[in-house]
């Protein structure tokens, strides 16, 4: 692949995230051509731009385009639920009313780090392509009994010609309009429109911690019990092996930005971030007990429901 095109969209809440995103990109990716990176914003002041086109005037091979968020371009952006405080997240679902005449674009959400090439995206003639997600079974058949699979915003490759065949703008509307209850509003509303539309993308391109904080074992009781349809053991090791997007979710509610010793993308989180941003700013060296958690985290997925009941019992009393 010669040229790609990236899509992020951010606010000032994560933009500092999404710089480093940014970097590690750019950084990994000195191979390719070109690399348009288009942004659609909402609200960033001018530090943050200026540091956005810093980073990219670092590199020769790398154009940039800012898209202000505006409702106006399609009234359904502001009826969708909002994510987090804003409605920045679900901009990734009307991209073509801002990002016009591509052929290909890859969503990256801003907490994702690219520690590869992406010079080889699988060839799709589907309209997305994207990751499964570790969500139960339970949670998005009740979103919609018919959905078969559930994946993961995060990361998208969109092919754009394919997006316009198969009439997902018109499928994705149709999905708004049924005022679904949706917890995660972008996603949720992308796997319900366009669940027949979806072609399952490599793990390697967008691996959470959870493949790296438990092993295989532990994580196929977890799937099994949550009875999700996920990759296989060969699959799963080669992503951890061979990862091209780190997606930096939370473990325990810990974020590689939080005080915290306990995420395993702590390190290459900490390679990019501290070229852009002094120590001082975010100090990143508390320690937790990385044991305490994990024990913590096993006792809440595999202690049966009723003992679980009788230690509420006796903790109310």
């Amino acid at each position: 692949m010669k040229e790609i095109n990236i899509l992020y969209t951010t606010d000032n809440n994560y933009v500092k995230y999404m710089m480093v995103s940014l970097l590690s990109l750019l950084e990994n990716n000195k191979n390719l051509k070109r690399i348009n990176i288009h942004i659609i914003y909402d609200g960033l002041d001018k530090d943050n731009f200026k540091r956005i086109e810093f980073i990219a005037n670092n590199y020769d091979n790398c154009n940039i385009y800012f898209y202000k968020y505006n409702e106006n371009y399609n009234v359904y952006q502001g009826t969708i639920p909002k994510w987090r405080g804003t409605s920045i997240a679900n901009a990734r679902l009307f991209y073509n009313c801002y990002v016009k005449n591509v052929d290909n674009i890859l969503y990256l959400d801003s907490d994702t780090l690219i520690v590869n090439s992406l010079d080889i995206l699988p060839k799709s003639n589907m309209p997305v392509t994207a990751c499964l997600d570790h969500l139960s079974k339970k949670y998005w058949s009740n979103l919609d009994s018919s959905l078969v699979k559930y994946c993961n915003s995060g990361v998208l490759w969109i092919n754009c010609n394919e997006w316009d065949n198969y009439n997902c703008d018109e499928k994705i509307l149709k999905t708004i309009d049924k005022d679904l209850f949706l917890t995660y509003p972008d996603q949720d509303i992308l796997n319900i429109a366009l669940t027949k539309d979806i072609e399952v993308l490599p793990l390697n391109y967008n691996v959470f911690p959870i493949e790296y904080y438990y092993d295989f074992n532990s994580l196929m009781r977890f799937y099994k019990i949550n009875e999700i349809d996920f990759y296989n053991k060969d699959e799963v090791k080669d992503a951890i092996n061979n990862p091209i997007i780190l997606h930096l979710l939370d473990i325990q509610g810990k974020r590689p930005w939080h005080k915290n010793n306990i995420h395993p993308f702590n390190k290459e989180f900490d390679k990019y971030y501290f070229q852009l941003f002094d120590k001082k700013e975010n100090s990143l060296n508390q320690r937790y007990s990385e044991y305490l958690i994990k024990l913590m985290d096993y006792l809440r997925i595999y202690v049966p429901k009723e003992i679980k009941d009788e230690v509420k019992k006796l903790v109310r009393k």
